[in-house]
Order: structure tokens, then sequence, then C-alpha cells
């Protein structure tokens, strides 16, 4: 979000066509750590695919998003789900904990 208060969407291209998930979100972060060092966002998020471990030890997919706000607060919500040949997708239950800061510098 912009200081202003509007919501933009951003995208990074590392200059390859199949590059390597971190790299991308190593991009877009950099990106955002720019746009706050400048005063130009008062808050940030990412969204991306994350591998998890679920309390019976399984492996799952999730979306992960990090969310984070200028006046330091971070949240980190995580969605499982799984895709089935036949059955579409199919969502865990969400969960909200405290994120870590990767944009704006910590006060």
């Amino acid at each position: 979000m912009t200081s202003g208060g509007d919501v933009e969407l951003v995208a990074g291209y590392t200059g390859s066509e199949r590059p390597p998930s971190q790299d991308v979100i190593d991009l877009l972060l950099a990106g955002a750590r720019l746009r706050a060092a400048a005063g130009e966002i008062r808050a940030a998020g990412i969204c991306y695919d994350v591998k998890l471990r679920t309390e019976d030890g399984k492996s799952t997919d999730a979306i992960a998003i990090s969310l984070e706000h200028r006046a330091g607060d971070t949240v980190q919500v995580l969605l499982p789900y799984s895709k089935g040949r036949f059955t579409g997708l199919r969502f865990g239950d969400i969960t909200a904990g405290p994120g870590k800061p990767q944009v704006f510098e910590t006060r």
C-alpha cells in the first residue's frame, strides 16, 4: 500500500523464464525495501507457495501470505491446500501468527 493509501500490485522478473521461487521472492522484497526506505509505501505483502509439515508429519502445499506495516506490525498467514485429480482444490484450516520483519527497518 502506498503512503497515499493506494493498493498496487507488483511483479518481479529475474531475466529467466523459470527462476527459482526464492529468487523472485528476494527480488520482490528488495524492491519493497527500496520503496519503504524512500517513504513510498506504508504496508507490504507478498504471497507465495510453500511446503508445510502437518502435525501428523506429512508434507502438504500451502499458500503463505506475509504482511508487514511500517509501524512494525507483521503477520504470517498460512492456508494449506491439496489438489486432487478429480476432486479439485481442497483447503485446510487457515492459521496466522507473528511474521518476521523483512521490508521495513525495525525501530
